[in-house]
């Protein structure tokens, strides 16, 4: 009979150490759990920011872009108005020559 004691007595024990342990481990791993979340929270954060910064820069690259077109267009209306200029000048020139 005493063997039967004593073995309900180790099988409590070893519950009760299990029950023990299983509680830290909860308590730790609640711990990780919510060192991960904050982690993720600010990884987010700064894939939101990169995001941002990505489209204000293509937006800036698009304004860039469209100045460069414009202002290559006046210096080429600039080129064909001096070129214009020439021409109506040397035909100015062989009217007077006359």
């Amino acid at each position: 009979m005493a063997i039967i004691y004593i073995s309900i007595a180790v099988v409590v024990a070893a519950l009760v150490f299990l029950g023990v342990h299983a509680v830290k481990l909860m308590k730790s791993s609640r711990q990780t759990m919510e060192s991960l979340n904050r982690t993720t929270q600010l990884m987010q954060a700064e894939m939101n920011d990169v995001t941002n910064q990505t489209a204000l820069l293509n937006e800036k690259t698009e304004y860039l872009k469209y100045d460069i077109y414009n202002k290559k267009q006046s210096i080429k209306s600039v080129g064909d108005s001096a070129k214009e200029l020439k021409n109506t000048t040397a035909e100015l020139l062989r009217k007077f020559k006359k």
